[in-house]
């Protein structure tokens, strides 16, 4: 049985993480001056590199769609059944490392990639009708959990799902706040 893996350092982008750096850095440098066209290679290339050496249950928020943590409580489904809805879109996360990565230290480098690989639990007909929250004209870097909101998919804190972490997690237990207009946002 594998170990659990409980810090970042752990993680397969952890493990590697000045050699990603250093990449995203060199190529990040060199797109700029790329067609369009080139560049959306690049991207889906390095998104799937990026965020497949992220998902792991390290990176698995405690916030569940209340309909898939009722089917896990009621045994429909496993967990397994779920979907790992990245709370960032990944091709959004990986343009908006390439638009920055030149202006980040390697620990900035590091919080980003923590922050942009978390992942709520959702069914996947939920995971379906985000979809089209992830494209850029409509997706808001600074309110993730908004699409939630907007489809009235409630997010739930579900305490097993946190894992066994001990370190840096910061970014994964917002909460949900109203302001004094009644507008929403997210807190940390």
């Amino acid at each position: 049985m594998p170990t659990a893996i409980t810090s970042f350092d752990q993680t397969k982008i952890g493990r590697n993480l000045e050699s990603y750096y250093n990449l995203l850095k060199l190529i990040g440098a060199s797109l700029k001056t790329e067609n369009e066209e080139f560049v959306n290679d690049i991207v889906n290339i390095l998104d799937d590199t990026i965020f497949n050496a992220a998902s792991t249950q390290y990176f698995r928020s405690n916030l569940i769609s209340e309909t898939a943590n009722q089917q896990l409580t009621d045994g429909e489904v496993t967990l397994d059944d779920l979907c790992k809805q990245h709370r960032y879109p990944r091709k959004l996360s990986t343009a908006y490392i390439f638009d920055n990565i030149c202006n980040w230290n390697i620990d900035e480098f590091r919080e980003e990639i923590i922050r942009l690989s978390v992942f709520d639990m959702t069914t996947k007909e939920e995971n379906q009708a985000l979809k089209p929250f992830q494209k850029s004209e409509i997706f808001n870097m600074d309110k993730p959990l908004e699409p939630y909101d907007k489809l009235g998919i409630k997010m739930v804190k579900c305490d097993r799902l946190k894992g066994k972490r001990k370190d840096e997690q910061q970014y994964i237990y917002e909460e949900k706040r109203l302001d004094l207009f009644g507008n929403t946002y997210y807190t940390t």
